[in-house]
C-alpha cells in the first residue's frame, strides 16, 4: 500500500468487528454492544443506531451486538445480531420497510448470504435458515443441529457453510448436503464464526484457529 492515510471520522468504541458499504457509498460499522454506525462519506455525518431508540417511523435495530452486515440486490442492509435479524433500508431510512422489525428473535445469528436465487441465508447457533420475501425464515433440516459460522454461494450455485464440525456443501444439482471434515488438504475441522471470503475468481476462504483454508469449489 502506498500513499498517505487520512483520518475521516473518530468515535468512541472498544473495537470495530464488522463493516460493509451500501449502494450509496455509506459505510456501516458495527461495534460490540454499541449498535450500528453509518458514516456518510459525502457529508461526513456519523449516525448511531441503538436498540433503545424508539422512533415510531424508522423503527430500531433489534440488538446492539452486531455480528455481520450484508447489502442485498435491492440496496437494503441485513444485520445479523446476537438476538435475531434486522433489515435497514437506507432509501427509506427505515428498519421496518419489509413489514417487520425483527426475525429469529432469541437466536444468535452469525452470518448472512444473498443467493442468486433471491434467498437470504442466515447462519445461526441453531442451524441454517432460508428467507424469501413475504414469508418466515425456514430452517434447513439437514443443518438443524449445527452452529453455522459463515456462508458462501459458489459460482455454480452450491452453498458452502463453515461450522465447528467441518465444512458443509449443498449440491444444488443433486439437492444433497455433503460434509467435509478431513482429507483433501483440510488441516482443521473447527472454523471460526463470522469470518470468511469469496473472491472474484471463485476461491473460497474460511478461517480456523490455526490459519486460513483456501480452495476452489470446482476442484
Amino acid at each position: 500500500v502506498t500513499g498517505r492515510s487520512q483520518r475521516r471520522v473518530t468515535f468512541e468504541c472498544d473495537k470495530i468487528n464488522a463493516m460493509t458499504i451500501d449502494d450509496r457509498g455509506q459505510i456501516y460499522l458495527s461495534t460490540y454492544s454499541r449498535g450500528l454506525c453509518i458514516y456518510n462519506q459525502q457529508t461526513g455525518e456519523l449516525r448511531n443506531f441503538r436498540s433503545a431508540d424508539r422512533d415510531s417511523l424508522r423503527g430500531h435495530i433489534c440488538n446492539d451486538w452486531v455480528m455481520e452486515m450484508m447489502p442485498d440486490r435491492e440496496g437494503r442492509v441485513w444485520i445479523a445480531t446476537s438476538d435475531g435479524i434486522s433489515c435497514y433500508d437506507p432509501h427509506q431510512d427505515s428498519f421496518t420497510s419489509q413489514g417487520w422489525l425483527q426475525m429469529l428473535t432469541g437466536v444468535k445469528c452469525n452470518s448472512l448470504c444473498a443467493t442468486s436465487r433471491g434467498e437470504i441465508l442466515i447462519g445461526t447457533d441453531l442451524g441454517l435458515y432460508a428467507y424469501s420475501s413475504g414469508s418466515e425464515p425456514q430452517a434447513v433440516a439437514e443443518m438443524a443441529d449445527k452452529v453455522v459460522g459463515y456462508i458462501v454461494e459458489a459460482a455454480n450455485g452450491d452453498i458452502w457453510c463453515s461450522t465447528p464440525m467441518g465444512l458443509w456443501q449443498y449440491d444444488v444439482r443433486k439437492k444433497v448436503w455433503f460434509s467435509h471434515v478431513s482429507g483433501n488438504g483440510l488441516v482443521s475441522r473447527e472454523y471460526i464464526s463470522c469470518v470468511g471470503l469469496h473472491t472474484e475468481d471463485d476461491r473460497i476462504c474460511f478461517a480456523t484457529n490455526d490459519g486460513l483454508t483456501f480452495f476452489y469449489p470446482k476442484d
